[in-house]
């Protein structure tokens, strides 16, 4: 068999393992949003059952459920993207309010510097947000006191860094970081940083980080400023 036949069958092996992911958490989701729905309809007819052992806990392993569920579709479909034009400057200010809230929300010192020389970029929008908003909240869920944003140009390259003071990331949970299912938090699901690495390395970009208990943790978001990596973007399969 050639090259070109071997890789057409890759290709056709990755759309079958896609659709079959898509479909299998497709129908996983419908019962979970039934079951969800009942729960909220016994609270209401019948307020006293928040008072019963393990009531807390079982809504809480259905959020669980189904945080995991949407996640698992978000990384299944993380290297498909939708490539537009993107005015980073712009794109990084309006973006600004949304991190606000969430340091906001915990009582966290943000601060934010980002370069007037930025370009515009072929990138898919929603899931370049989803990335930094994954370092934002991972950030804040280290316990930090304060957080940067910033952004500049480092040669061919758009550099954005999420910064924070927090207690840094242990030596030994680093080389498993970035795998999919592997969490080192409570109700953690695992898929955040890997889906985070897997859409930028669908932009031909990179995820770096750099952790110490001493200064914190950085990730730094590497992309070319010719984000054409993806000329000819996937279709995205049904979820």
């Amino acid at each position: 068999m050639k090259e070109q036949e071997y890789e057409l069958k890759i290709q056709q092996m990755e759309t079958e393992h896609r659709f079959a992911l898509s479909r299998i958490s497709h129908e996983i989701r419908n019962p979970v949003t039934l079951i969800n729905s009942s729960l909220q309809i016994i609270e209401q007819e019948h307020p006293e059952v928040q008072d019963f052992a393990f009531w807390k806990d079982m809504k809480e392993d259905l959020t669980y459920l189904r945080s995991l569920l949407d996640e698992l579709s978000s990384y299944n479909n993380s290297d498909t993207l939708s490539l537009s034009a993107i005015p980073i400057q712009e794109w990084l200010e309006n973006l600004i309010p949304k991190i606000t809230l969430l340091t906001d929300q915990k009582q966290v010192q943000f601060r934010c510097s980002i370069a007037s020389d930025l370009p515009v970029i072929q990138a898919d929008s929603i899931k370049l947000r989803q990335v930094l908003l994954n370092l934002i909240r991972n950030s804040l869920e280290a316990g930090c006191s304060s957080l940067e944003l910033s952004a500049s140009m480092g040669g061919k390259n758009l550099n954005i860094s999420v910064r924070d003071d927090g207690c840094g990331i242990p030596i030994e949970y680093l080389d498993t970081l970035f795998q999919p299912f592997v969490t080192h938090k409570a109700g953690g699901t695992g898929l955040g940083l890997a889906l985070s690495r897997r859409i930028l390395n669908a932009h031909g970009g990179q995820l770096l980080l750099s952790s110490s208990n001493s200064s914190g943790t950085c990730f730094m978001v590497l992309l070319p400023t010719n984000t054409a990596a993806s000329k000819n973007p996937k279709t995205n399969p049904p979820t």
